[in-house]
This record gives C-alpha cells, structure tokens and sequence, in this order.
C-alpha cells in the first residue's frame, strides 16, 4: 500500500492530473455556470463532470462518451451492462449509445485514476469496435 496524498477534488486539479497522463484536456463551462472537461483518449472524445454529494461528502467524477454515428439495441445494451457492470452503457434521448463511468474521489490518488483512466481507454475503445460491429 503506498502513502499517495488523496486527490484534491477540484475540476482544476482532475484536468492537470488527466493531463499528466498524456490525455488531451480542455476545461469549459457548462450552460449551468459549472466547469466540466472534454477530453480526448484514443481518438474517441469524451466528457467529464465534476458532483458533489451533500449528504455522503463524496465528490465523484462522471466520464461519459456519446457516439451519435452508432445504433444499438436496448438487447445490445444490456449485454454490454451484464459484461462490463463497472462502465454504464446506455441508450440518450436522442437514440444515440453512450458510455459512462464515475469515480468516487474520496481519497483517492492520482495513481489510482491512472488505473481508471487506462482502463476507461480500453473500455472506449472496445466499445466503439462492438458497436461498429453492429452496424
């Protein structure tokens, strides 16, 4: 177990801390007056939030990547769900899938987002081959 200091849950410090990974990151503001980040990771582009929730005290991140090109089936989409019950796939209002993942950040350290990040790379991208499959 290593000593690592926790991760200071600011939209600022998860920005630098992605970036530090190699993973390109940009910081917007959202229509509600809040920061998120768009990032991009193996060429798939995907978004972040930051929440905080009041009653727990446990502020988590939600990644989330919409792929408007692609189709799937509600079938198809619990398949995915029963595989992979760490990383939500879903189907948007619009028809479109999409994936998502959170990360609780209570004391968590950057070396633990690291693993996340990996494997949410890995989970994109098998993503996007699955569903271009099912086209």
């Amino acid at each position: 177990m290593t000593n690592a200091q926790p991760l200071n849950p600011d939209i600022e410090t998860i920005a630098d801390t992605i970036r530090s990974f190699g993973i390109s990151v940009e910081i917007v503001e959202l229509d509600s007056g809040t920061k998120g980040l768009h990032a991009s990771t193996s060429g798939i582009p995907f978004s972040a939030f930051l929440f905080r929730n009041d009653q727990q005290k446990s502020p988590y991140v939600m990644m989330s990547a919409m792929f408007p090109e692609g189709k799937a089936s509600l079938e198809w989409v619990n398949h995915w769900n029963n595989r992979f019950p760490l990383t939500r796939a879903s189907i948007a209002a619009g028809g479109e899938p999409m994936l998502t993942h959170s990360i609780i950040l209570t004391g968590v350290a950057p070396e633990h987002l690291r693993e996340t990040l990996s494997w949410w790379d890995l989970l994109l991208r098998n993503f996007v081959e699955q569903l271009n499959s099912e086209k």
